[in-house]
């Protein structure tokens, strides 16, 4: 089985350094795992040596400046583009097409704007 961990937003080593014990157990026991990041630098230094393959995640290539930091969770998705319909769109049909190509069983993910969209993937748990 092939199970997805995706990390969508955020920064620095904080989502992977979660999701590899986990990955490390899925795979312990037969399972195949596939990492979808939003940094593929970080990505290859951390998931590479440990053995774990890894696709870029779709982003938001031009985004809005706001202040720094972020006061919500909504500024933060503002940040990524999500007030762009059309760029939002292609990103939601990404991810379609990633997880045709990939045919991931469940997955993992712990920002899941979206992965999770419930327009985008209807059978998507809550």
């Amino acid at each position: 089985m092939n199970i997805l961990f995706a990390w969508e937003l955020g920064a620095n080593f904080g989502h992977l350094a979660r999701q590899l014990p986990v990955a490390r157990e899925l795979t312990a026991r037969g399972h195949q795992v596939t990492f979808v990041v939003r940094d593929t630098k970080l990505a290859a230094e951390f998931l590479t040596p440990n053995g774990y393959r890894f696709i870029q995640a779709p982003l938001m290539l031009t985004k809005p400046r706001l202040r720094m930091p972020t006061a919500s969770y909504s500024e933060i998705l503002l940040a990524e583009g999500f007030h762009e319909s059309a760029a939002l769109a292609g990103r939601v049909q990404a991810w379609l097409n990633l997880f045709e190509i990939t045919q991931p069983a469940p997955f993992s993910s712990t920002t899941p704007p979206l992965r999770c969209s419930r327009r985008a993937l209807p059978d998507c748990p809550r």
